[in-house]
């Protein structure tokens, strides 16, 4: 817009006040607003002079941005900048934030600042205070923040969006160097970094909290976080979505390097790693707590094929889900369909051994892990490479590649599960050991790799499980060519590691198949289907039943709950067989389906008569069970209350009061009034008997109270058959009885 200039009244504003103040130095006016009204990139003719001036014209007035910013800088005070245009700014140069600033768009779909692919877009320094509002930040390119370079300062992002942008080093989208960034309400999509992580934003040492906003689409070449990228600072995620983000190395997600990550209810989604980490990647000595949150359908890559000279597949990434290496708490959350790539083909013309399928579908644990109240499920791991033939030795096939350990979670830490559910995960299968054409073999041709053992959990170090169910996971199967791989172990693999297991239930998980397919094949062995253990092992009150071995050369019979008998910590169960020791208890505990039987996770109820309903060993009984129902209760109704052994409590529901049985009784005559079991007259008369014993009670008058209720009976009694149906009158007096002997036991 144009508009007369009048520097003489300017100026004769600013002697008059110096006259007033006795010649004192006049500073420039503080907390200016400026309104901006062109999209060019002009810069300010007289920065300095209180005047937002981008044309050279002594008559006419031009506001462009940069003319803003620049009046701004030279302002003492925190100013304002507004829109009266929207569309595109283009820039020729990085917009520099020295003083505290407010940029107030008109929406993030009405106006873009855009760097055209060529410059950064703003740089804010330090000890400065940005307030950006209803904008898109576009096609930035810098070294370090394509959209943002945050210096020290303090930013605040809200209503806004970041499309485009691209930083040769950290942080695509936004960097955030040793200062504090607020995003609220905001979008970071497409965004790239090119080599030190942060598609979307990098905080090297800041302070970052991002609230109601989705990072999509974002990726990181060459390095780290394809979302976020955490460098030893603190980052706050609150109800956000993260979707589609990916690192060609780790964290397709978030990376946190060292710092502190905080995330609630926020879903990660369909994020990718070319490395490790789906979703989230926590390194030593970092810190991440993740509550009331999704991690869903994140993937790490697969392993590369062989390839000469080096003639061995790679193996697959690991952490579908979340790969950590510090301390990792997720509580009230669920890690849901996540996988890990498959092990990488022997290159076929010198032969070689098919990579591993990534280990830890849904986490990969090395350092410290805590699972409270969560949910582990769906999530795979990948199937092990193909081993390919010798071209100089046409009898001898390559190693396939052993498919990946512990669908739901690896641990090569310390791991501690409390009231959660571990279903329905699946290790890898092997991959097959190639057989040659003509000639062809004339033998066994090439060992097949093993199926990926431990579908529920992976232990290689320090397993503890209480209140918490693994049902329904699967062992990988063995390659199926040359010598048949063993099949892998469906519920827990326990691999020299140490587990201690309280009130749990492991039921219905299957091992994986060691069977072999074509001519010249030796079999291999079935897996475990519910706990395979070479390590320590060490159970109470909890129920191991109705796991399923997988088929192989060796007997199915045997190896359906237990590899081999376990230390009994007492008052446990299993069924059928005594595959986990003779000195635990064989009776079918009668579990219901896996399902919803209240709290945040699923449960095997215990059904009616179940042998374990007031059966576990009091002295390890939790304060409650996998739910939240309180232990222990009375739950078959001898009067003592003692735990259930496994992850459900029966609960016993209170007896009503009897307050509440008479309001009860009242009802009851007022309907058998109503359907002409009693008449009106006799009814009138029995509602006033216990309108009186309701009061007598409420005025602790026990006695009194059973007599009025007495002579209620009496009167119902008096007439049956007359104005009181017989069936009525026996509802009436059974009910009467009931309170008189709750009153008076």
């Amino acid at each position: 817009m144009l508009s007369t200039k009048n520097k003489f009244r300017m100026t004769s504003v600013l002697v008059i006040l110096a006259l007033v103040s006795g010649f004192a130095n006049v500073s420039p006016a503080h907390a200016a607003n400026f309104t901006i009204d062109s999209t060019a990139d002009a810069g300010d003719v007289n920065p300095g002079d209180g005047i937002c001036d981008s044309a050279p014209d002594p008559v006419l007035t031009i506001c462009t941005q940069r003319a803003a910013i620049q009046e701004a800088n030279s302002l003492a005070g925190a100013d304002t900048i507004t829109f009266n245009v929207t569309g595109l700014i283009t820039l020729d140069n990085p917009l520099n934030i020295s003083d505290d600033l407010t940029i107030a768009g008109p929406g993030a779909a009405d106006l873009t600042i855009s760097g055209n692919g060529a410059v950064g877009v703003l740089f804010v320094n330090p000890g400065v205070t940005l307030n950006l509002q209803d904008v898109t930040i576009a096609n930035g390119n810098a070294d370090d923040g394509g959209g943002i370079f945050n210096n020290g300062g303090t930013v605040t992002v809200l209503d806004s969006t970041f499309s485009g942008n691209r930083a040769a080093y950290t942080g695509g989208g936004i960097s955030n160097f040793s200062g504090t960034l607020n995003v609220t309400n905001s979008t970071f999509s497409g965004n790239h970094n090119a080599e030190s992580g942060g598609g979307g934003i990098f905080n090297d040492g800041g302070a970052v909290t991002v609230t109601n906003s989705t990072f999509s689409g974002n990726d990181t070449i060459d390095d780290d976080g394809g979302g976020i990228q955490n460098n030893g600072g603190t980052l706050t995620v609150v109800n956000s979505i993260f979707s589609g983000n990916s690192a060609q190395l780790n964290g397709g997600g978030i990376f946190n390097d060292g710092g502190a990550v905080t995330i609630m209810d926020s879903a990660f989604s369909g994020n990718f790693a070319g490395f490790d980490g789906g979703g989230i990647y926590n390194r030593a000595v970092g810190e991440v707590t993740v509550i009331n949150s999704t991690i869903s359908g994140n993937t790490t890559d697969n392993g590369n094929d062989g390839n000469f000279p080096s003639d061995a597949g790679d193996d697959g990434g690991v952490g579908g889900g979340i790969y950590n290496q510090g301390t990792l708490n997720v509580t009230n959350s669920t890690i849901i369909g996540n996988a890990t790539g498959n092990g990488g083909d022997g290159f076929f013309p010198s032969g070689g051994t098919g990579g591993e399928g990534g280990d830890g579908g849904g986490i990969y644990n090395l350092g410290t892990l805590s699972v409270t109240n969560s949910t582990i499920s769906g999530n795979a791991t990948g199937n092990g490479g193909i081993g390919v033939i010798f071209a100089s030795n046409p009898i001898v096939g390559g190693p396939g590649g052993k498919g990946g350990d512990g669908g739901g979670i690896y641990n090569q830490g310390t791991l501690t599960v409390t009231n959660s559910s571990i279903s329905g995960n699946t290790a890898g299968n092997g991959g097959d050991g190639i057989i040659g054409g003509p000639p062809g073999c004339v033998g066994p041709c090439g060992d097949s790799g093993d199926g990926g053992d431990g579908g529920g959990i992976y232990n290689q170090s320090t397993l503890n499980v209480t209140n918490s169910t693994i049902s329904g996971n699967v062992g990988g199967d063995g390659g199926s060519s040359g010598v048949a791989g063993d099949g892998g172990d469906g519920g827990i693999h326990n691999s020299q590691g140490t587990v201690n297991m309280t009130n749990s239930t492991i039921s219905g998980n299957v091992g994986g198949d060691g069977v072999c397919s074509g001519s010249f094949c030796v079999a291999g062995s079935g897996g475990v289907g519910g706990i395979h253990s070479e390590g320590t092992l060490k159970v109470t009150n909890s129920i191991i039943s109705d796991n399923t071995p997988g088929v192989g050369d060796i007997s199915t019979s045997g190896r359906n709950n237990c590899s081999a008998p376990i230390t009994d910590g007492s008052n446990n169960l299993q069924f059928p067989g005594t595959t986990c020791g003779d000195s635990i208890t064989v009776a079918d505990p009668l579990l219901g389906p896996l399902q919803d039987n209240g709290g945040p996770t699923l449960t095997h109820a215990l059904l009616p008569d179940s042998p374990a309903i007031d059966a576990a060993d009091p002295a390890f009984c939790p304060a409650t069970d996998q739910r939240g129902v309180i232990r222990p209760q009375d739950g078959d109704g001898d009067g003592i209350a003692i735990c259930d052994i496994g992850a459900f409590e029966v609960e016993v529901s209170a007896p009503p009061t009897p307050a509440e049985q008479l309001s009860d009784l009242t009802k009851d005559v007022n309907d058998f009034v109503g359907g002409g079991d009693i008449s009106s007259g006799v009814g009138t008369a029995l509602l006033s008997k216990l309108q009186t014993a309701q009061k007598k009670l409420e005025g602790d008058q026990t006695n009194t109270t059973v007599n009025v209720l007495q002579a209620f009976i009496n009167s119902v009694e008096a007439q049956r058959g007359k104005q009181i149906s017989a069936t009525a009158a026996d509802d009436l007096i059974a009910q009467a009885q009931a309170i008189i002997e709750q009153l008076q036991p």
